[in-house]
């Protein structure tokens, strides 16, 4: 920060139901009260949950790469820079086949003591390409602000 005062820039991971969440936020160390905790963004993977889904049903995976505290735009504030892919899709019989072939593997790892190497799931694969994707977060009063560009990225940028 301007003034030489820390700030502690987090990643979260929580899961639960078959829904995974990791929210990227700022700590900071002199602010009071509910103003300590400025969210940056949260990305979802309902990959796992797609596994016990009806065929149709909208499937949404991100992977976050690195998330990186810079000053983007010269203000001295710290602005957040995070690296992340994403796919996306609908389950399909395919999808589901997949899920359960990945399920019988690991069953079977499991009950063999866990032995070797855990079985990789591939039903995400089924998913559109992977698109890698840079997000940048201006630090403003009111917490973090989307640049122009990771709008588009998005696809929550409406033009005027």
């Amino acid at each position: 920060m301007p003034d030489a005062h820390d700030v502690l820039l987090c990643q979260w991971p929580d899961g639960h139901q078959g829904h995974e969440r990791v929210d990227v936020y700022q700590y900071d160390f002199a602010a009071r009260g509910d103003s300590c905790m400025q969210s940056v963004y949260s990305f979802e993977d309902s990959s796992a949950a797609g596994c016990f889904s009806d065929p149709g049903t909208p499937v949404l995976v991100w992977r976050v790469g690195s998330v990186a505290s810079r000053d983007l735009n010269g203000d001295g504030l710290p602005d957040v820079h995070i690296t992340a892919s994403r796919r996306e899709g609908t389950v399909d019989e395919r999808y589901l086949k997949s899920c359960n072939e990945w399920q019988t593997a690991f069953d079977r790892w499991d009950d063999a003591g866990r032995k070797g190497p855990q079985p990789k799931s591939r039903h995400v694969e089924l998913l559109s390409a992977e698109e890698r994707l840079k997000l940048d977060f201006i630090a403003n009063p009111d917490g973090f602000g989307m640049t122009r560009q990771t709008r588009l990225s998005l696809g929550t940028f409406i033009e005027p």
